[in-house]
């Protein structure tokens, strides 16, 4: 019983983790595109507001992908781990912290994704003219 107990707490953790990290994945998907259309099809003077659509969508990515719930999640499931730790889906979990961790070194998570919100302007910004 207590097996079982276990099995679905670490299933309920994996599940809300990958959950959340689909919708991570799929706002990143939708950067890609609008990064696409910037490329091959975006007229010159959509650049100010293009530049504006990625910050803000490469600020959500940030802020849900450093969201302390991601970290409690991974730390939860880092604790089962220690029984298989080369099994799947273990190798993705630990990869996935590390991102994370990477993600959110700084003291302010705020202030790396306000970096990553004018650095995206800047490029948009910067990619336009050299294509018209």
């Amino acid at each position: 019983p207590q097996g079982a107990v276990r099995f679905l707490a670490v299933t309920a953790a994996f599940e809300e983790l990958r959950r959340r990290l689909a919708e991570v994945s799929d706002l990143a998907r939708a950067s890609a595109i609008l990064g696409w259309d910037q490329q091959t099809m975006m007229p010159p003077r959509g650049a100010a507001g293009r530049a504006e659509e990625m910050a803000t969508l490469g600020r959500v990515i940030h802020e849900r992908f450093t969201a302390p719930e991601i970290g409690r999640l991974l730390d939860e499931l880092a604790d089962f781990e220690q029984q298989q730790p080369q099994s799947e889906p273990w190798p993705r979990v630990r990869s996935t912290a590390l991102e994370w961790r990477r993600g959110c070194r700084e003291r302010d998570p705020a202030l790396n994704g306000r970096r990553k919100v004018r650095l995206a302007r800047q490029i948009v910004l910067l990619i336009s003219p050299w294509r018209a």
